[in-house]
């Protein structure tokens, strides 16, 4: 399970900008469905991580996106939970991903409300 590596990555990355190891109270991410990261695992395995680390026990806070498609055939553009179906309005499958792919720390909340 990589994402133990990822919830650790994350932690050094908010430790870095910080400068130090603080007690979090809310952590921040977007996940989206072609990003290789099950975000289930990482909500699950976050906060011991994070406890793990000296950064408390802070709450993970998921946004998870759709994939953005845009249609090579009718330049429709839609949003899909994953790439099995072809587009919606025309049936092609010739299309152009835009976006989903997202792994992105939006902020970090320190118990005395300090962002990241």
């Amino acid at each position: 399970m990589h994402e133990v590596s990822i919830a650790e990555g994350i932690l050094d990355l908010i430790e870095r900008q910080i400068g130090k190891v603080e007690i979090l109270s809310e952590v921040e991410l977007r996940v989206g469905p072609l990003s290789g990261v099950s975000a289930d695992s990482l909500d699950f395995c976050f906060t011991t991580i994070a406890m793990q680390k000296g950064f408390g026990t802070p709450r993970l806070k998921l946004e998870r996106t759709l994939v953005d498609i845009q249609c090579e055939g009718c330049h429709v553009r839609y949003q899909v939970p994953d790439t099995t179906d072809p587009c919606p309005s025309c049936g092609s499958w010739h299309r152009t991903i835009l976006s989903g792919d997202e792994l992105q720390l939006l902020g970090a909340t320190l118990l005395e409300e300090y962002h990241v």
